[in-house]
């Protein structure tokens, strides 16, 4: 049981390092004061992305208002922080792969419940 703790208070120490190198302060600031990680699309203008704390799913807000849910889980264990950057990475770096890989989850919620909840 100690071993359990020992390993995984070392795991969140590694991803709140991870989390001080990839994010900028006022991403890290964003993330403690909102619960997500918002990322711009480079590849749909006016297209948000949405990460929360948790890591999935991640909210797809679209220009048009609509907002849907997709769902990508690592193979193995990670500490939630370590989740959260490898979202954005992903996101920034191969977001057309995010998309062949992710799954949608729930339903689309349209234009003006769905902005209410996200804002």
């Amino acid at each position: 049981m100690l071993d359990w703790i020992r390993r995984r208070r070392e795991a969140a120490r590694r991803a709140d390092g991870l989390v001080q190198r990839v994010l900028s302060e006022a991403e890290r600031a964003q993330l403690r004061r909102d619960g997500f990680l918002e990322v711009l699309s480079r590849g749909v203008s006016g297209r948000k992305y949405r990460i929360p704390r948790g890591g999935s799913p991640v909210a797809v807000l679209e220009p048009d208002g609509r907002v849907l849910y997709l769902c990508l889980q690592p193979d193995s264990a990670m500490a939630q922080a370590e989740v959260v950057v490898a979202h954005k990475l992903l996101l920034e770096g191969a977001e057309e792969d995010y998309w062949q890989r992710a799954n949608p989850v729930g339903r689309a919620m349209g234009r003006g419940f769905g902005r209410r909840l996200f804002g």
